[in-house]
């Protein structure tokens, strides 16, 4: 018979055990990418109607709901790269409930340009040097977006400042943003690949990467309060 005390060891043992570790990792993933997807349910219908994506009203409407589940999934995603195991479930709902108002209309604001630089680089496309100027616009407000969700899942910041503290560290942190771009370039290309319904379901991966990759600026961040 095992005792006790071999059975805490060998508890122990397996949560310290790589298997666990994959295993956890895995699982929130999962999870979250659920919620994403739950929270984003019009977004995901959209992708799914593929009539809808070229409607700008739709694509907009679509695109609102997607700022508080950023701000929860880059939260979750967060807690993820500190700690090394999270429960899903309660860090999602956390950080969706967190900064929530600020996250919606960044979320907008963030909506509001690339739904209007994309119907404009439609009409524009024939127009080389415009079209690149517009591509390279709106690259760099995802860029942006990036950084101000990172940084709304760590602290309470008015809209106007996280704004300009966004744009201020996507300049003067370039190597950073350049990492950044290379990683949601990469998603980007998987459209080319996979169906877009898919997409969503790399959502999580995708948050740590980028959480990870800025985990040094939000210590520095963090130094400076």
């Amino acid at each position: 018979m095992i005792s006790g005390k071999r059975v805490v060891r060998m508890k122990k043992h397996f949560v310290d055990s790589l298997l666990y570790k994959i295993i956890s990792y895995v699982y929130a993933f999962l999870i979250t990418n659920v919620l994403f997807i739950l929270s984003n349910v019009l977004l995901v219908f959209v992708l799914f109607e593929t009539n809808l994506i070229s409607t700008t009203l739709f694509l907009f409407i679509a695109f609102l709901p997607v700022g508080p589940a950023f701000g929860a999934l880059f939260y979750s995603m967060g807690k993820l790269v500190r700690e090394g195991d999270i429960n899903p479930v309660r860090a999602y709902l956390k950080g969706y409930g967190m900064n929530f108002k600020i996250a919606f209309l960044f979320g907008a604001i963030l909506s509001t340009l690339l739904t209007s630089m994309i119907v404009n680089l439609g009409l524009i496309f024939s127009t080389f040097w415009l079209a690149i100027i517009f591509m390279l616009l709106i690259v760099l407000v995802l860029m942006i977006g990036l950084y101000g969700f990172a940084i709304l899942s760590r602290f309470e910041m008015r809209l106007k400042n996280l704004c300009i503290l966004s744009v201020y560290l996507t300049f003067k942190r370039w190597p950073i943003t350049l990492y950044n771009l290379i990683v949601t370039a990469f998603i980007v290309t998987l459209f080319n690949v996979v169906p877009a319904y898919i997409l969503p379901f790399f959502s999580s991966v995708y948050a740590y990467g980028i959480m990870r990759n800025l985990k040094n600026i939000l210590a520095d961040l963090e130094k400076e309060q």
